[in-house]
């Protein structure tokens, strides 16, 4: 056992001398995981990604869909940034890249509620831009719920039922929800797990197998295999301790 450390050390010794002639191995073993350790941690050091760009179109313009709109700008992930006066305004702006998703709200909309002629509200996402209309698309959805509970309670009202009473009548069980592992749904902390990890893994399988091909290029792999004891099991084991 104390033969096999020493010869692993010896090849140690020797690859350190190879990496001291030639930058680029302690530009792979050293810039490099540095580099993509710093830039995935700091890309996403903020988490999840919040008050993206977002449209809406409300032809109808009533009270009831204005704070359909004053709720969805409430929104954690949604920066209400224009309001558009036709649905294709709105779908040029989202196909320039200016907006990641848009809410419409059709003519009549109110009216059609309280005449309970279901009217229909659309939502439309920039699914391009997979992390921003998934997020987008969630709070859109969120919004249309609280729109159809908006539009109720304006129905209830007109109908003269008392505001003690509504909210046993719009929402009579309360939801929690508590996600498990990751509570602030936090992309750092389930993808910097696993990609930065993934990336060195990576990084020292390609330099390992550099390394190895490049002592046939320079014929020097039975000088390698002389040190190891003809063993290749401490070759490699000899190369690895300095990449590690």
């Amino acid at each position: 056992m104390k033969e096999v450390i020493i010869r692993i050390f010896k090849i140690g010794l020797r690859e350190i001398e190879i990496f001291s002639h030639r930058p680029m191995y302690l530009f792979v073993i050293i810039i490099a995981p540095l580099f993509c350790l710093i830039y995935f941690t700091q890309i996403m050091k903020r988490g999840i990604p919040t008050k993206m760009p977002c449209g809406v179109v409300d032809m109808d313009n009533t009270s009831t869909t204005r704070s359909i709109v004053r709720i969805l700008g409430a929104m954690q992930n949604t920066d209400l940034k224009e309001h558009y006066s036709n649905f294709s305004e709105a779908r040029k702006a989202m196909q320039k890249g200016e907006i990641y998703a848009f809410f419409y709200i059709p003519k009549n909309t109110t009216e059609r509620a309280l005449s309970s002629r279901k009217p229909e509200i659309s939502f439309y996402t920039a699914d391009t831009y997979y992390a921003a209309g998934s997020l987008l698309m969630k709070d859109l959805q969120t919004t249309s719920e609280l729109a159809g509970l908006a539009i109720t309670r304006a129905t209830l009202t007109a109908k003269g039922v008392p505001s003690s009473m509504m909210m046993a009548i719009l929402q009579p069980i309360t939801i929690e929800t508590h996600p498990l592992n990751n509570p602030t749904l936090n992309y750092s902390v389930y993808l910097n797990n696993i990609v930065v990890p993934g990336l060195l893994f990576l990084i020292i399988m390609l330099f390992t197998a550099y390394t190895i091909g490049y002592e046939w290029k320079m014929g020097t792999q039975k000088e390698l295999f002389k040190m190891a004891g003809e063993s290749s099991t401490i070759a490699i084991a000899g190369k690895l301790c300095i990449v590690l």
